[in-house]
């Protein structure tokens, strides 16, 4: 039997200091519709991936630099019946407010619905990818070559070596961005929330593949160059605003810091997408955004912040227990918005999509950073983009972030006239 199989746990990986903040956080991407799935097929595959040296078996462990990895405790493999008739969102909030602890990775077939629920800790959006083409694909996908691959413990260094310090005018870009994007002095009025994350929940929502041409048809009228990221972030902005919702000065985008590393790392598994938040203006236009997002990605602020971190962590370790999250907080009374775009998926075209689906999607759960925070995931797949909003329902109601989503995928070119016509 090989070894993987027999022993409880086999070596250590260093991990980093995002993979560490992450590690008590949760990803859960919901799936479909796809036609029936063979659960032992899934654990079977699994169950090959799960080797001494995978993402896949790591333990993640917030008080230490150096994880195990654990090949006797096999991920959970269930079919959950009970949960297939529940809109998405909410299987997701249910699925996330179940009592602590969670197992380190879950696959659930609900329905035509298939979910992986596993710590955020063994790695960013991409290793969510990867298993659902993994699990679910007709043929047999390369999981166990895939998982294995995982960063070199210098990667922070490696990308601010070869993208920032071999180009000194970047430190000094870097520089300006951070002075113009900086926090504004907080003058709004606070609020105490208790207990926010009891009141995580999730929203889903999906633009048709007719409304994304119409909108994509438009954003071609204009003549200007719009990144898919930046039409979203735009638009997202501008629906929560006509729900009367009050938005922080900041929005933050998310960076996959692999552009900063060789070619050959743009594979590798692990936490290496990090969050810049943007000074915006209250009615950005998608150029606007485009041009500020452009600009931080080409200084290589997102790959210094991830050195700036490691370096921090060297200097002074955190101990266990040091930082507790507190159960009342109080905050700004103003919305602040993170929004992370996958753009098109293009590894999902083996999956058995359910036949009499007008539409596939991907939704996933991102953990809100606080009461005042919504986090938006956004993939798109065969023209259908699909979107799901984390949110503390204290903080911002629920059916006003729905109407936000309504009106976003309903009927996106009016939102996109309205902040062109206003610019």
């Amino acid at each position: 039997m090989p070894r993987s199989r027999t022993t409880g746990t086999s070596g250590r990986r260093r991990a980093s200091v995002l993979d560490r903040a992450l590690a008590t956080s949760r990803t859960i991407s919901v799936t479909g519709p796809m036609a029936p799935l063979d659960i032992e097929v899934i654990r079977t595959r699994l169950t090959r991936a799960w080797t001494p040296t995978s993402r896949l078996s790591l333990v993640p462990d917030p008080a230490s630099a150096s994880w195990a990895h654990d090949v006797a405790t096999l991920p959970r493999v269930v079919e959950r019946p009970d949960l297939a008739d529940l809109p998405v969102g909410d299987l997701m909030t249910h699925l996330r407010n179940r009592p602590e602890p969670l197992p380190r990775l879950e696959v659930l077939v609900c329905g035509h619905w298939l979910v992986i629920d596993h710590t955020h800790g063994m790695g960013d959006g991409r290793l969510g990818i990867e298993q659902i083409a993994g699990v679910a694909s007709r043929h047999e996908f390369p999981m166990a070559e895939r998982f294995e691959r995982s960063l070199p413990s210098d990667a922070a260094w490696q990308a601010l070596r070869r993208h920032v310090l071999r180009h000194p005018r970047r430190l000094r870009d870097i520089v300006r961005l951070r002075a113009a994007n900086a926090a504004p002095p907080v003058d709004a009025p606070r609020r105490t929330i208790d207990d926010w994350r009891s009141t995580r929940c999730a929203v889903t929502a999906a633009m048709r593949p007719g409304q994304t041409a119409e909108l994509t048809r438009a954003i071609a009228d204009t003549g200007v160059r719009m990144s898919s990221a930046a039409v979203t972030v735009a638009l997202w902005r501008a629906a929560l605003s006509a729900q009367g919702v009050v938005l922080d000065d900041r929005t933050q985008i998310l960076f996959d810091c692999r552009r900063y590393l060789d070619a050959e790392h743009a594979e590798d598994h692990g936490n290496f997408a990090v969050g810049i938040p943007l000074r915006l203006p209250p009615d950005a236009t998608p150029t606007e955004i485009g041009d500020r997002i452009r600009a931080v990605a080409e200084s290589g602020w997102p790959a210094a912040i991830l050195a700036a971190g490691e370096l921090r962590m060297r200097l002074r370790p955190a101990t266990p227990g040091e930082e507790t999250a507190p159960t009342r907080v109080e905050v700004p009374d103003r919305l602040r918005l993170s929004v992370s775009d996958l753009g098109r998926i293009g590894i999902f075209g083996d999956l058995p999509w359910e036949p009499a689906s007008a539409s596939h999607h991907l939704f996933a759960y991102v953990e809100p950073d606080g009461p005042d925070a919504a986090s938006m995931l956004v993939s798109e797949i065969d023209g259908s983009r699909s979107f799901t909003t984390t949110f503390c329902s204290d903080f911002v109601g629920r059916p006003v972030i729905e109407a936000a989503l309504d009106h976003l995928c309903e009927d996106p070119v009016s939102l996109l006239d309205h902040l062109l016509t206003r610019s």
